[in-house]
């Protein structure tokens, strides 16, 4: 790629100002016509450079190949890096790259590959890209909190379906491990195309880890998440919020939350616990997040009676509030959690039904 400056004023000192009047993408880690083998990861490397020849730093990079659609993240210099593992024996793949910015507005670059079967016929798992997010809300691209929940989705992950059996759970079902930081996580289920896990309390909030399925002694390619104090995010179901009422039943429209009356809400992502919980280990009778949280119902405020772990769960939160009587009531009465001024289930709000006592 030839970046050709334009001219411009001339300073006191003999120099050229050059004002940048666009930007150019070139993809730089795979080559056009490259054939690459399915299953195994393959860095991609795009540099963004403006018309002057400095590097775009501010600019969001997509990558749209085999169905999917994922961001490249700025790594310095005018660089975007992500990692894509081809899936599908194809003689053609378009890998479309596309990059946005405020002044120099949309770019696009194409190339195309050829994928055929791995070497030996040996298939690695694979991590979906922005495969890993809570298993609440299944928000993409969100930092995870010490003691979440997760969903890991991707292909050939196990060989078939286990369930954990027993508490605290094992950190290996079926010949597969999820490698979290420096810490084997423990496992709740493990299925060809997902396998759920909790992030270990021992992740440091401000922390970057890396996040490696062993499925059998192969070893995806590593994702990496920061870790954050807090990522606040309540189950649900066809966006209803997982719930129960002072009986213990679930909530839905047959059986509504009712004004005046104690609801339990449960979600995860609500960081450390006072006293501190093992990693995999069923929660006491009683804890106490050290972020406080707080619940809008339809936008009202709800009292907040009890904050902490699920009494004999992992990683389950349960928040116990009383339903406001300035509520309205309905069908579809929003519900939220926030923790250090952070809302739960941003891109997927939930709902309740609310009737009056």
């Amino acid at each position: 790629m030839l970046v050709v400056a334009p001219l411009g004023q001339r300073t006191l000192f003999g120099t050229n100002v050059c004002a940048p009047q666009g930007m150019d993408l070139l993809p730089t880690s795979i080559a056009a016509n490259a054939t690459l083998p399915v299953s195994f990861p393959q860095p991609l490397l795009a540099r963004l450079v403006d018309t002057c020849g400095e590097p775009v730093n501010d600019a969001v990079v997509l990558v749209g190949t085999e169905g999917n659609r994922f961001a490249l993240r700025p790594v310095g210099r005018g660089l975007y890096s992500a990692t894509w593992t081809p899936q599908l024996v194809a003689p053609t793949v378009p890998v479309n790259f596309t990059a946005l910015h405020p002044s120099y507005g949309i770019l696009e670059s194409t190339i195309r590959v050829s994928t055929q079967d791995p070497p030996g016929g040996v298939s690695l798992p694979a991590i979906a890209a922005d495969g890993i997010v809570d298993a609440a809300g299944f928000t993409q691209r969100l930092p995870l909190a010490p003691g979440t929940v997760i969903a890991v989705f991707g292909s050939r992950l196990a060989a078939g379906e286990a369930f954990a059996a027993r508490v605290p759970l094992d950190r290996q079902l079926a010949g597969v491990s999820v490698r979290i930081g420096g810490e084997d996580a423990p496992l709740f289920y493990v299925g060809p195309d997902q396998v759920n896990a909790q992030v270990p309390f021992t992740a440091r909030p401000g922390n970057t880890v890396s996040v490696v399925v062993n499925s059998g002694g192969k070893l995806s390619a590593p994702q990496n998440y920061l870790i954050a104090p807090v990522q606040p995010s309540i189950f649900q179901e066809d966006g209803i919020a997982f719930a129960t009422d002072q009986q213990s039943r679930r909530i839905t429209s047959q059986n509504p939350a009712r004004i005046g009356q104690v609801l339990q809400i449960f979600a995860t992502g609500l960081g450390f616990v006072e006293p501190a919980v093992g990693t995999g280990a069923g929660a006491p009778a009683s804890t106490t997040v050290l972020s406080p949280v707080r619940v809008t119902i339809g936008g009202i405020d709800a009292p907040v009676t009890f904050q902490g772990l699920a009494p004999g769960f992992v990683g389950l939160y349960q928040i116990n509030v009383t339903v406001p009587s300035l509520v309205q009531p309905g069908e579809e009465v929003p519900i939220v959690l926030r923790q250090s001024g952070i809302p739960s289930n941003a891109n997927f709000p939930v709902v309740v039904p609310v009737r009056l006592p």
